[in-house]
């Protein structure tokens, strides 16, 4: 800590304690923490009470065997399905 720099210390206790002094009135006046409160905080909403999933969208077309591929892997179409439509949103 600058403020330090000229003075003489001739035990650690006695650095230690006027570390300990500056280090509080130092976490006190943090601007950090005041621009928080006058800034961001009355911004923010609450939090979501379900947690987020991870969903990935891919456009995918049926292939003549009734079957779609997703990360080289093959998954049949329901049958209900096949009349509808030949392209699926998963």
């Amino acid at each position: 800590m600058a403020p330090l720099r000229n003075h003489q210390f001739f035990s650690l206790a006695e650095l230690n304690e006027e570390l300990s002094k500056r280090l509080k009135a130092y976490n006190q006046r943090s601007l950090r923490d005041s621009q928080f409160i006058l800034v961001d905080k009355p911004a923010l909403k609450p939090l979501p009470i379900q947690a987020y999933e991870i969903a990935e969208w891919k456009k995918v077309r049926m292939g003549m065997n009734y079957h779609i591929e997703l990360n080289q892997h093959y998954y049949s179409i329901p049958y209900r399905y096949i009349l509808i439509s030949r392209e699926f949103s998963i």
